[in-house]
């Protein structure tokens, strides 16, 4: 366990923060400019954050969420 004083990420940290990076490129990279010009959101973005488990992520798993 990493001391909870320290800033580095744990393993299992960095594997979260790589997964939320890939999901992020190719979900919103494409349409960035569009949301930023247009304060939009795709309408299906939260359905894909969901299924992709980022949704609830620090919720724990008994209670519906990741559990991460």
């Amino acid at each position: 366990m990493a001391d909870p004083r320290s800033f580095a990420l744990s393993a299992d940290d960095r594997a979260v923060l790589e997964a939320a990076d890939k999901f992020a490129r190719k979900e919103f990279v494409p349409l960035s400019r569009r949301m930023d010009d247009e304060e939009w959101w795709p309408p299906d973005i939260f359905q894909k954050i969901g299924a992709a488990g980022f949704m609830g992520a620090t919720v724990p798993a008994e209670h519906g969420g990741a559990g991460m």
